[in-house]
């Protein structure tokens, strides 16, 4: 995760990931609020989140492409040394 949003560091990088989790439950609240009075059905949420998510996965595959350089910064071996491979 540190190598996807580099400039911010490793603490704020974290702070962001880790919101995911909370976050998501108050923006899914927030469109079903909006949205249910519309559709009048509880299905229809499913399909609004099924396309929002999918036009995330497309932004983030096509945005958070790591470098070539960034990827091979440390070799496996330095690696297993840092965080004990098996």
């Amino acid at each position: 995760m540190s190598r996807a949003i580099i400039n911010l560091g490793r603490a704020l990088s974290f702070g962001f990931w880790s919101y995911g989790t909370s976050g998501s439950n108050f923006f899914a609240a927030l469109i079903a609020g909006y949205t249910l009075p519309y559709f009048g059905t509880w299905q229809s949420q499913f399909y609004i989140a099924g396309f929002l998510s999918l036009i995330v996965a497309v932004f983030v595959l096509f945005t958070f492409r790591p470098q070539r350089e960034q990827v091979q910064k440390y070799p496996r071996s330095q690696w297993c040394t840092m965080i004990g491979c098996k």
